[in-house]
């Protein structure tokens, strides 16, 4: 409930808000009592009064949140409206935002499944910088979220490292329960972990439980995040949505998820265990459109150009669908499976690495074969790429290719049976084997 002022400090509020761009700066008022004024003057008479206060309001960003939630429950209807317009106006806002606060917001580092969190992959062979031990008992593919200026690293058993990306020195280290079953995604200092008991976010300042989602099965998909919203695959309930910071829980629509959520904006796209893909609003969870695939998808679903989301399945089909209406744009059929946990996509190409240790690029617009090359590989990982180079890895193994043409640029080997799929960040890159954290340069 909102705390009650005098009538003449509201007035102080509303003259202030004429100068909107003073009180902003002006460190002697109280955040708070400021923010309870600007909410109360959204009753003003005056409509140039209420929204200056928007305005304000909306300018303060995230930190209002709370206070105009709260004032939901004894405004009248009128007030009610014009607050539930600012936190769609907040929610627009942290849709767009981009920068440290939308970090790792899916798997493999965003919608594209690039791998790639900022900065180019080097085109020379790298230099190792940094590595830093860290027994694993067995990798999961994604198991290393890039965050400026750390990095974090997961593992099947539950324990969650994160290291300084200057020099590997170690931060922190925190476990949760039920075991980690796919990879966490990070945004706004949460980073959130799928498990075999349900869904658990961190506070990545100190490995602190922020909450938790308790669920039959657990989580068992990477989860995705765009804005203030968090969507989680679960084995008994199907796809639920959260608050990112809360925790409370927005909607659930019931299916059998399969593979990692797609989140881009307005686009929540999963694959199903029937073998379809579906779009839902991500407001209320309503499918916007279904689309029957002929089999299971193997991985979940990956943007493949603006407009273009793409999927592939144990039928070895990749296919192309417009976002807008689920449209099939193109299909071809590849020459094996895939062991990877997800394509990636780079400057409007497709690549793909299959059990058959190939990694091949097709046109996302066309599906076009751009390059098929064979790295000898068996049970390569996610691709790593960017609009000029493109990495495949496996068994201690990593290759770069350039994207255009699929010619070789460098390679790298280390003495381990395994590695996780790299990740890369501000022209470094990361990649977990099976018993230590190395940092490439």
């Amino acid at each position: 409930m909102l705390v009650k002022r005098s009538v003449a400090l509201v007035s102080i509020f509303a003259a202030c808000v004429a100068v909107a761009g003073v009180v902003l700066a002006d460190e002697d008022l109280d955040s708070r009592a400021r923010i309870e004024g600007y909410v109360k003057l959204l009753g003003a008479d005056d409509a140039k009064t209420r929204d200056e206060a928007a305005t304000a309001l909306v300018a303060l960003g995230e930190k209002v949140r709370p206070i105009v939630e709260n004032s939901l429950a004894d405004a009248s209807a009128d007030v009610r409206s014009r607050a539930r317009a600012i936190l769609a106006r907040l929610d627009d806002a942290a849709r767009q935002r981009t920068g440290e606060d939308q970090t790792w917001p899916g798997l493999r580092g965003g919608p594209t499944r690039c791998g790639v969190a900022s900065g180019e992959l080097p085109r020379k062979r790298p230099r190792l910088v940094w590595s830093q031990e860290c027994y694993e008992q067995t990798l999961l593919q994604g198991a290393v979220v890039p965050a400026g200026d750390y990095v974090a690293c997961l593992s099947t058993d539950g324990a969650v490292r994160a290291f300084s990306s200057k020099d590997g020195a170690r931060l922190w280290l925190s476990e949760v329960a039920g075991g980690i079953t796919a990879s966490g995604v990070l945004a706004a200092e949460r980073l959130v972990v799928p498990t075999g008991k349900g869904l658990v976010a961190l506070d990545a300042k100190d490995g602190s439980v922020a909450w938790k989602f308790t669920a039959p099965y657990g989580s068992n998909a990477a989860p995705a995040i765009v804005g203030r919203r968090v969507y989680a695959a679960f084995k008994s309930l199907g796809v639920k949505a959260f608050d990112l910071v809360t925790g409370d829980e927005v909607f659930t629509r019931p299916l059998a998820p399969a593979g990692a959520l797609l989140a881009d904006a307005d686009l929540v796209v999963c694959g199903t265990e029937d073998g379809a893909l579906v779009r839902l609003d991500p407001t209320t969870g309503r499918e916007k459109w279904r689309k029957e695939l002929g089999a299971p998808p193997n991985m979940g679903p990956t943007l493949a150009a603006p407009g273009v989301v793409v999927a592939f399945t144990n039928d070895r089909f990749l296919r192309a669908f417009r976002t807008d209406d689920g449209k099939e744009l193109w299909r071809e059929r590849l020459g094996a499976v895939s062991g990877s946990e997800s394509l990636g996509a780079a400057a409007g190409r497709v690549f793909l690495t299959d059990r058959a240790g190939w990694i091949t690029a097709l046109d996302a617009g066309t599906g076009r074969l751009l390059w098929h090359r064979n790295e000898g590989f068996v049970d390569m990982g996610g691709p790593c790429a960017t609009q000029t180079a493109v990495i495949s890895s496996s068994r201690g193994r990593m290759t770069c290719r350039d994207a255009d043409s699929g010619d070789f640029l460098w390679r790298l080997d280390a003495e381990s049976k395994d590695n996780a799929a790299p990740a890369a960040a501000g022209g470094r890159i990361y990649v977990l084997y099976d018993n230590e954290l190395r940092c490439y340069e």
